[in-house]
């Protein structure tokens, strides 16, 4: 077996983090977190692609027991075929087929192909088919490791699919379902839902980690960040953060959209409360408190599932606008359970999951009792639902409420923190999470579309804006124009969702915005070679006909002659005559052209 050998670290973990009475608060910064479940297949999926066919479309410099292209014979068996492909060097025996008057050639092994340089086996002949390799093929590196593998694990429901670029380099050591899809779950109300799969323009994008899979994986991140562990319990390693461990099923959005964790951050330990991918807050921990795998494995109860499409949902790309997780996630002993712990449970009302329940953090006697966070969400819908409708976000309405607390409890309680509630979370381009709003906005921009830093040119003082300006808030991604300027209050004062909103400097950055209307010069041939034309006198000939009627032995007969004639016409066409330069006639001659630079700019004003 070629992966990894994980250590499990056995830890004793605190019972209550609210005695330490330390935590600190975390302003606004990037996002934490990738997709931690799928690994970053592109580029080997690319890499494999250009081993597709062997064949002229990719391979290049045959030679046939050392037959140049040209001597090559078609169709004959060869016991060495050596050619180039992606610029490796292999060979194999079989035979060179030719097409198009040797145009085009593909190769057709009867033997496995091998490195040329050290004869490592570069991909089975199983993998194989006349010409091509099949999909997802076992091919190795020149140092005998994966470039792509999968091996079906000892459950014989999940595969192990691996991707090395060295042996001790991995792309990906992923346990995910085997074949292209997880096995359908079968629910009375909706049929077959097929779960567990994420599809795309890449077809690696069902390698998912499965959630009942007993075996650790590990996957490299589009981000560059890395991911150890199960769906339901692992350690993110940040480039930018530090290393995070413990429960991450809860950081996907559809699943409560925070968590508790434990953090290694240059050379210092905390846990801390993550929320919509923010540190919010954290508490002082030590090395030996970090969460094993094992203990948390041991005691959890797993049935939680990942849908993308249900049958009810087909040709709907609504992932989100409606729940993708479903089933139980929680400590056995929850009602009991005193340390660090989970205790997720969704249920059904017309959709599959439509509620979700969720605890997490530290508990005393099953109650929340130190850092911690709660969460129960709900989908509502504005007309009734039935199973041959397909729902996208123009053709049925769907609000998901949110109800939260996070911060530090007592006794089940909330003692310090805040309260989340969101009256309708659908709404993917709008952050309701962030305790970085402006006061009389529910929301900030979840990316800012408007705003390209390299066109803040400066900045401008509150009382040099004009009523009639128009500003850019960054928070909340929009221009607006200002309703008017409050210098009592050093406000600026905009109208959002028909209310009136105070913009200061505690509203984040707000920058004047306008077009900056000019021109800039840029170099131009000054002059151009151009073709020139004169105008001929063409004669044209017209095909035309003359009718006869003859005398054949002094008798008129009904049979008529015609005799070919031609009509000519002078035409006056336009031909080719030579060559010549003349002055460019943008630039006149000049060398230099002004072209339009007007541009949007941007300038911090200061409160």
């Amino acid at each position: 077996m070629k992966y990894f050998t994980f250590l499990l670290f056995v830890t004793i973990l605190p019972f209550s983090l609210l005695a330490q009475n330390k935590f600190r608060s975390f302003p606004l910064e990037e996002p934490i977190f990738y997709k931690y479940y799928q690994p970053y297949t592109a580029p080997v999926y690319q890499l494999i692609h250009k081993y597709d066919e062997l064949s002229s479309k990719y391979a290049k410099s045959i030679l046939a027991d050392g037959n140049s292209y040209l001597q090559i014979k078609n169709n004959k068996n060869y016991a060495k075929i050596e050619f180039e492909i992606n610029g490796i060097k292999l060979y194999c025996s079989g035979k060179v087929k030719f097409k198009n008057n040797r145009n085009y050639f593909k190769i057709e092994p009867s033997s496995d192909l091998f490195y040329l340089s050290n004869n490592q086996i570069f991909c089975g002949l199983k993998d194989i088919e006349e010409f091509k390799l099949k999909n997802f093929p076992t091919i190795y590196n020149e140092d005998g490791s994966y470039l792509f593998h999968k091996e079906l694990n000892e459950d014989q429901i999940t595969q192990k699919v691996i991707s090395q670029k060295s042996n001790t380099n991995y792309n990906f050591i992923i346990n995910t379902y085997k074949d292209d899809k997880a096995p359908d779950v079968y629910n009375e109300k909706y049929g077959y839902l097929y779960t567990n799969s994420f599809y795309g323009k890449d077809p690696f994008d069902h390698f998912i980690i499965a959630p009942q899979s007993k075996e650790i994986s590990t996957i490299l991140l589009e981000n560059g960040d890395r991911y150890s562990g199960f769906a339901t319990i692992g350690t993110y390693d940040s480039q930018k953060f530090g290393s995070f461990t413990g429960y991450l099923f809860p950081m996907q959005k559809s699943a409560g959209n925070a968590s508790v964790l434990f953090r290694e951050f240059e050379g210092k330990y905390e846990w801390v409360l993550v929320v919509d991918n923010q540190i919010e807050m954290s508490v002082p921990a030590k090395a030996e408190e970090q969460p094993q795998f094992d203990v948390l494995m041991n005691n959890l109860e797993n049935t939680i599932g990942f849908i993308k499409n249900p049958k009810v949902q087909f040709y709907a790309d609504i992932v989100t606008t409606c729940r993708t997780n479903f089933g139980v996630y929680r400590n056995k002993n929850i009602n009991t359970l005193n340390g660090y712990g989970v205790n997720f449970i969704s249920k059904d009302s017309i959709r599959l999951g439509d509620s979700h329940f969720i605890e997490l953090g530290f508990f005393k006697n099953g109650k929340l009792e130190g850092l911690g966070y709660r969460c129960e969400m709900k989908t509502f819908y504005n007309k009734p639902i039935t199973e041959n409708q397909y729902f996208d976000n123009n053709s049925s309405s769907i609000s998901e409420k949110v109800v939260a607390q996070a911060g530090i409890f007592k006794g089940g309680k909330l003692i310090k923190g805040r309260d989340i509630n969101i009256e309708n979370d659908n709404q993917p381009t709008l952050n309701f999470w962030s305790k970085n709003k402006i006061e009389g906005v529910d929301w900030i921009k979840r990316e800012n579309f408007v705003l390209y830093k390299e066109n803040i040119i400066g900045k401008i003082d509150l009382n040099q804006i004009k009523g009639t300006d128009e500003v850019h808030v960054e928070r909340l991604g929009y221009n607006y124009l200002i309703k008017r300027i409050d210098l009592n209050r050093k406000a600026i004062v905009i109208e959002n969702d028909g209310k009136e909103v105070y913009l200061n400097k505690d509203s984040g950055p707000v920058y004047l915005t306008y077009i900056n209307k000019g021109y800039v010069t840029i170099g131009c041939p000054p002059t151009k070679y151009v073709k020139t034309y004169k105008k001929i006198d063409e004669v044209r000939e017209v095909p035309g006909y003359k009718y006869d009627t003859r005398v054949v032995k002094g008798e008129y007969i009904t049979t008529y002659y015609t005799t070919k004639t031609k009509q000519t016409y002078t035409h006056e066409k336009t031909v080719f005559d030579d060559y010549k330069t003349i002055p460019c006639p943008i630039c006149n001659g000049t060398g230099n052209k002004k072209v339009d630079n007007s541009v949007r700019v941007f300038r911090e004003i200061v409160f």
